[in-house]
């Protein structure tokens, strides 16, 4: 619960305070790329921090009391490619449409042209549960285009990896991370935008290259913002890398004085920087 709460309150609604202004009124930055850039970064970890936030304190309430859910997502963003994104990513989810829709209509078993049939039927059926807008429906058909990429260039996707992790394993993981993570924001795009044509417009001020000028916003919002990003990241590559438990969601030193030093600072954290202002859960209206 308490992570969920860090999540939330430090990294989510910081980040959202600044990624409100951009989208809502996009039309008050035009000319300024680097802001659209910022504000499709932070939307992409406000919405994980936000649901996975939510999805930690639901898992942690019902330990509470007894129950076990299952990981609701296990560090989408330190995923390799982007079907390791969304193998990652709200893991719920993405199991039923497995189980009863893609599945159920054959996978890949009857080849991959109709497995990617099959892949485009669950990413236009995922867009419609979010909602009977067409900005869900292409937020996942977009996510759809950079899965399927993958399947039909799949030899030289294999070549290029091979060329990166052949530099240095490291290197090759940075490079895949960084790439996937982007597919994500072009996506989350059209989840975000009011309207599709908000989308568009987005999309070409990100791109206009026109100046440097860049939306600062309020310095507390921004710089307490990256400050939890660097926290939550470091953590999460500390979950990933050093523990032996895969599906942990909270890395709890085993020493009991470390144990509980590291909770104080986690709450004066929240405490400290949080936002507590009145906010939703973004999953909240789906």
């Amino acid at each position: 619960m308490l992570w969920g709460l860090f999540k939330k309150v430090v990294v989510a609604d910081r980040l959202g305070a600044y990624v409100s202004n951009v989208f809502n009124f996009p039309h008050q930055h035009d000319g300024e790329p680097l802001t659209f850039w910022v504000a499709a970064w932070f939307f992409a970890i406000q919405l994980y921090c936000d649901f996975g936030g939510y999805s930690d304190m639901a898992i942690g309430s019902a330990r509470v009391m007894g129950f076990h859910l299952m990981t609701n997502f296990r560090r989408p963003y330190l995923g390799q490619s982007v079907g390791e994104v969304w193998q990652r990513w709200h893991i719920s989810l993405t199991t039923w449409f497995g189980d009863y829709v893609f599945k159920p209509l054959g996978g890949y078993r009857k080849g991959k042209w109709r497995g990617i049939f099959n892949l485009g039927v669950l990413m236009f059926l995922a867009g419609l549960w979010h909602g009977a807008n067409w900005t869900y429906v292409l937020c996942f058909l977009v996510f759809f285009v950079f899965l399927a990429s993958r399947l039909i260039i799949k030899k030289q996707i294999t070549a290029f990896d091979n060329v990166i992790y052949g530099i240095h394993p490291m290197f090759g993981r940075v490079v895949g991370t960084i790439m996937a993570f982007h597919c994500g924001i072009f996506s989350y795009i059209f989840f975000r935008s009011p309207t599709v044509s908000d989308a568009l417009y987005y999309y070409s001020q990100m791109f206009s290259f026109s100046s440097t000028k860049f939306y600062n916003g309020d310095a507390s919002t921004l710089w307490y913002g990256l400050f939890g990003i660097i926290c939550l990241f470091l953590v999460e590559i500390y979950q990933e890398d050093w523990t032996k438990d895969k599906n942990a969601i909270f890395p709890e030193p085993k020493n009991r004085t470390l144990k509980y030093l590291f909770f104080a600072g986690v709450i004066s954290l929240i405490l400290l920087i949080g936002v507590f202002d009145a906010s939703q859960f973004i999953y909240f209206q789906f």
